[in-house]
């Protein structure tokens, strides 16, 4: 199966800015011949790429539930209810790609400033590890039923997410310094 990130570094050539002309304005481009036009083969490589990795993924998942070893993702949800919801295999695939692609910066991201305030904060980190063992243990990896009784680890996940928001989750609560015209009540 294609590696994700052999994948994402070709999608991230062709998403460039200036590196894909805008052929759907200047259709014309898009008879011009591969030697003329390098954008075509890192579109056609990345589209490749996109279709190995995902449906390698597809196939691996009915592979997996063939076997009885459901974990319960949402890929394993969408092929149990393939008929009902009518999505096909390539649609499926997709689905499971695109929110691969979707978490992928923004878990990065915040992954990033968590371990820069741990960092920057070790007794928050030690104050949290103590909570984790405490509840945890040793013996195996925390789970989602363990995070009620997380309240510290609750709390750094918050403030991590305060602190540095992986995308604009708000509008500014102050003007800008532009000028903007009041609309009368009645408007």
């Amino acid at each position: 199966m294609v590696d994700y990130y052999e994948m994402e570094k070709v999608w991230q050539k062709v998403v460039t800015p200036g590196v894909v002309p805008p052929v759907e304005h200047l259709p014309f481009l898009k008879y011009l011949p591969k030697f003329l036009a390098p954008w075509k083969t890192y579109c056609e490589t990345a589209k490749r790429l996109q279709h190995e990795l995902f449906y390698g993924l597809l196939r691996e998942t009915k592979t997996r539930m063939a076997q009885g070893y459901e974990n319960g993702c949402f890929i394993e949800k969408a092929i149990a209810r393939q008929a009902e919801i009518a999505l096909s295999d390539e649609q499926i695939a997709y689905l499971g790609g695109v929110l691969i692609e979707g978490g992928e910066g923004t878990t990065a991201s915040w992954l990033k400033a968590l371990v820069l305030a741990m960092v920057v904060y070790p007794d928050a980190q030690k104050k949290a590890q103590e909570e984790l063992d405490k509840v945890v243990g040793d013996q195996r990896i925390p789970s989602l039923e363990d995070l009620p009784f997380l309240p510290y680890i609750q709390a750094i996940i918050k403030e991590v997410h305060r602190w540095r928001p992986v995308g604009p989750l708000g509008i500014d609560n102050e003007p800008d310094g532009k000028w903007y015209a009041r609309l009368p009540a009645n408007f």
